[in-house]
C-alpha cells in the first residue's frame, strides 16, 4: 500500500511539474512564434516518458523530448517523427497510442501516425467524403496536393457555421496527410478561431515535420480520479455502489416490447427463472416517452439503461445534428427530456449517442468536420442542461463500439472521451455478427472482449465497466458453443460489473440478417438458462407450463 501511495504521488507530481513548465515556457518573453527581438534563455530539454516528466529519457517506452527555443521542437519517438511548432503552445501526450495534441487559446494541432491495411489514396479519400461531396454542411476553401521535403502531401482545408454554444468556437480547419509509403501515412489536424491563423501556421509546421526511427511503445496516461461534476441523489448512488463497486456482476437485456409491453419478458424470465435486474430502451428526437417508459419498467424491479441518440427518422435519421445542437436549436427538446427524468426521480443509468466511432451514427466525427472534440462539446453541453434541471439520479454511461468505422486513429474512441468528471460508466459493446454480409467474420466472446477489455483497462483504471448491449448471430458459427464461452469466461472480467443482452434482430429487409434473440429456440433458451444460474438471482419464479414463442424482432436501432 505504501509503494501504491508513493507511485501515484510521484505520479501526480509530475504530472503537476509538466503542467507548470509547459506553462512558464509559454509566458517566457519573446517565446511566442514570429516575435525573435532576442534570443530565449537557455531551457534544458523536457523528457517525457509514460506521461511523467523525467530527467532521463527511455526509449524502450513512451519518450517524448521537447527541445526548447522561439520554435520549439517535439521528438515523438514511438510514433517516429519530429516537429517545430510555437513555444506558446502546450503538449498533451495522454492519448498517446492515438494522437498527440499542441494547442493554445485559439488553435489546436492533432498529430496521428496511422499505419494502414488500404491504399493512402482509400485513407484520404474515404476520411474526407462527407467534406468533399457537400454532406458535410462547410465551405470548402482548397483540396491540393504538394510535395513538402520530398513527401508527396494531400491538403483539405474548410470552414463550417459558427457554433454559439461553444466557448472560443475554432470553425476553421485543415487536414494534411504526409504520405510516407504506401503503408504509413501522417495526418495533422488543424482547427483554429481563423483561417489566417493557420495560413500562417500550416505551412510552417508541415515544413519542420521529418520521420525518424521509431522507438518504443505508445502508453495511456489519461487523467485519472478526477471528482465527478455535480453530485448523485443518494439512491442512484446506492446502485453505484451496489452494482458497480462490489464483486458481483448482474445482468440485462433488451426486449423491444419491454416496459410498454411486459408480458413477454416477464414469461421469458419465468422460462429462464431469471429475473433481469436491467433493461435497454432507446429513446431519440422522435422517440421519447421517458417517463412513462421509466415508471413502468420499475414497477416491475428494473432500472432502465436509457439510451439517448441524437437522430432523428425517416428521410432526417442519416442527417447530423452536431452544428444544431451546438447552435442551441435542440435546448427546449433537451430541457424537456431532462426535466422528465428529474421528475422520475428514481435511478437511470442514462446512455447518450453510445457507438460514436461508428459511421453508421450521424453523431460520429466523421460526419462533423472529422472533429471528435465536438462530440465532447455535445456531450458536456447536454450533461450541463441536466445539470441546471438539477438530474441527480442518472448515471452517465459513456460507450464506444469495439471496433472503429472508419478505423482510423482520429476516430478512435479516446479521442471522444468528455473526461471523468463527466462520465460514471465506460460502457462495452462487441457484437458477433455473424457471416451474412460479405467481409463479415465470425467472432468468439473472447477474440471480442480479451483485446477490448485489457485497453479500457490501460485507459480507465479507475472506472466500473459494463457491457452495455452485446450478442451473437447464429448464422455463420456456433451460437450455443459462443454463449457457452461468454459464461464461462465473464467472471475474468472483473470490472465488467453489468452485462446487457442485445435480444433482438438486424434486418435486411425482410430478411434477419443477424438474429442475436436468446429465445430464438428452446434449446438456446436452455443454454442461457443454464449459464444464468451461476450469478445471483433478484427473484426467483415458477416455470410456466408453455414456452413462450419467438418473438418478431425489431430493427436495431
Amino acid at each position: 500500500m505504501r509503494n501504491q501511495l508513493l507511485r501515484k504521488s510521484r505520479r501526480g507530481l509530475g504530472i503537476l511539474f509538466l503542467a507548470c513548465l509547459m506553462y512558464m515556457v509559454s509566458v517566457i518573453p519573446g517565446y511566442a512564434a514570429g516575435i525573435a527581438q532576442a534570443s530565449p534563455p537557455a531551457v534544458a530539454p523536457t523528457i517525457i516518458v509514460d506521461g511523467l516528466v523525467v530527467t532521463t529519457p527511455d526509449f524502450q517506452r513512451d519518450t517524448k523530448i521537447i527541445e526548447h527555443g522561439s520554435l520549439n521542437t517535439l521528438k515523438n519517438y514511438p510514433d517516429g517523427y519530429q516537429i517545430q511548432y510555437p513555444s506558446a503552445m502546450w503538449v498533451d501526450v495522454t492519448a498517446s497510442p492515438v494522437r498527440t495534441t499542441l494547442a493554445d487559446a485559439n488553435t489546436r494541432v492533432e498529430i496521428y501516425y496511422q499505419p494502414l491495411t488500404i491504399s493512402p489514396d482509400a485513407y484520404v479519400n474515404y476520411g474526407n467524403r462527407p467534406i468533399t461531396t457537400g454532406k458535410d454542411q462547410v465551405q470548402i476553401i482548397k483540396n491540393k496536393q504538394e510535395k513538402v521535403n520530398g513527401k508527396l502531401t494531400k491538403q483539405l482545408w474548410w470552414v463550417r457555421p459558427q457554433l454559439t454554444r461553444v466557448a472560443n468556437d475554432k470553425n476553421a480547419y485543415a487536414t494534411v496527410d504526409i504520405i510516407v509509403n504506401q503503408q504509413e501515412i501522417y495526418t495533422l489536424f488543424f482547427k483554429s478561431t481563423s483561417l489566417e491563423s493557420l495560413n500562417q501556421l500550416v505551412p510552417q509546421m508541415v515544413k519542420t515535420f521529418t520521420v525518424m526511427p521509431k522507438q518504443g511503445i505508445a502508453s495511456y496516461s489519461l487523467k485519472q480520479d478526477s471528482p465527478r461534476n455535480f453530485p448523485l441523489s443518494k439512491e442512484a448512488n446506492e446502485v453505484l455502489t451496489q452494482y458497480f463497486k462490489g464483486d458481483q456482476q448482474s445482468w440485462g437485456i433488451y426486449e423491444y416490447t419491454f416496459p410498454l409491453e411486459p408480458d413477454y419478458l416477464l414469461n421469458l424470465e419465468k422460462q429462464l427463472n431469471y429475473s433481469f435486474d436491467f433493461v435497454l430502451n432507446y429513446t431519440s428526437l422522435t422517440k421519447a416517452p421517458v417517463k412513462e417508459t421509466l415508471e413502468k419498467a420499475w414497477q416491475h424491479q428494473k432500472i432502465v439503461e436509457l439510451t439517448l441518440q441524437m437522430i432523428g427518422s425517416g428521410e432526417d435519421f442519416n442527417n447530423p445534428k452536431t452544428y444544431d445542437i451546438l447552435n442551441g436549436v435542440y435546448d427546449q427538446f433537451l430541457t424537456n427530456y431532462a426535466r422528465e427524468v428529474k421528475a422520475f426521480g428514481k435511478p437511470v443509468l442514462f446512455r447518450l449517442n453510445n457507438e460514436m466511432n461508428g459511421d453508421w451514427c450521424s453523431y460520429s466525427a466523421y460526419h462533423s468536420s472529422k472533429d471528435a472534440s465536438l462530440y465532447v462539446e455535445v456531450w458536456r453541453y447536454i450533461y450541463k442542461i441536466f445539470r441546471e434541471q438539477g438530474v441527480d439520479n442518472a448515471l452517465w454511461i459513456w460507450n464506444p463500439h469495439d471496433t472503429s468505422f472508419p478505423d482510423f486513429k482520429w476516430n478512435y474512441p479516446a479521442s471522444y472521451y468528455p473526461g471523468d468528471e463527466y462520465v460514471d460508466i465506460v460502457g462495452l459493446t462487441g457484437y458477433n455478427t455473424g457471416t451474412y454480409y460479405p467481409g463479415e467474420k465470425w467472432r468468439g466472446f473472447t477474440q471480442i472482449y480479451d483485446p477490448l477489455y485489457q485497453e479500457y483497462l490501460e485507459m480507465f483504471p479507475n472506472k466500473p465497466f459494463m457491457i452495455t448491449e452485446f450478442g451473437s448471430n447464429h448464422y455463420g458459427g456456433d451460437k450455443f458453443a459462443w454463449i457457452n464461452e461468454a459464461f464461462a469466461n465473464m467472471h475474468r472480467y472483473k470490472n465488467i460489473k453489468v452485462m446487457i443482452w442485445w435480444n433482438g434482430i438486424d434486418w435486411d429487409g425482410t430478411m434477419p440478417a443477424r438474429t442475436y434473440r436468446i429465445d430464438q429456440t428452446s434449446a438456446i433458451i436452455k443454454v442461457m438458462k443454464e449459464g444464468l444460474q451461476q450469478y445471483p438471482k433478484v427473484k426467483s419464479q415458477e416455470e410456466p407450463q408453455d414456452e413462450p414463442q419467438p418473438a418478431n424482432g425489431k430493427q436495431k436501432e
